[in-house]
């Protein structure tokens, strides 16, 4: 009979303590509740043109591209979010953050994704007593 063992935590999850933990959960659960809106009213629903990933958009012309959809705060967050999750998950350069959701440029979208991981992330102290 084979034996079944639990794979062990990963070790970025194993130094989050309960705050972080908390916070993760949160990040979740909003993310669910955002992209079910922007899934339902977004303007972009089902478009596949790449018009909001062309390089070089100004906020200007990002706000005009997102100007009368009805979810643009909760799609602006949801990619906060999304940014956020994956930098944190997979790692990676900032620069990774690319495309206008909710009206903002990537560009203005990074220092939300910035602050937020630094909530998420552990203290160079914590990491350099790992």
């Amino acid at each position: 009979m084979p034996i079944i063992m639990a794979s062990p935590p990963s070790t970025r999850n194993s130094r989050l303590d309960a705050p972080r933990l908390r916070l993760l959960r949160k990040i979740a659960h909003d993310r669910r509740t955002f992209a079910d809106q922007v899934a339902r009213r977004g303007m972009c629903k089902g478009r596949n043109d790449a018009r909001w990933y062309e390089p070089g958009l100004n906020p200007r012309q990002a706000d005009a591209l997102c100007s009368g959809c009805w979810v643009r705060e909760a799609c602006f967050r949801l990619a906060v979010l999304d940014d956020t999750m994956d930098l944190f998950a997979n790692g990676g350069s900032i620069r990774k953050v690319a495309g206008v959701r909710g009206g903002f440029t990537a560009k203005r979208r990074i220092p939300h994704v910035k602050a937020l991981l630094k909530k998420l992330r552990p203290s160079k102290k914590a990491r350099a007593a790992a």
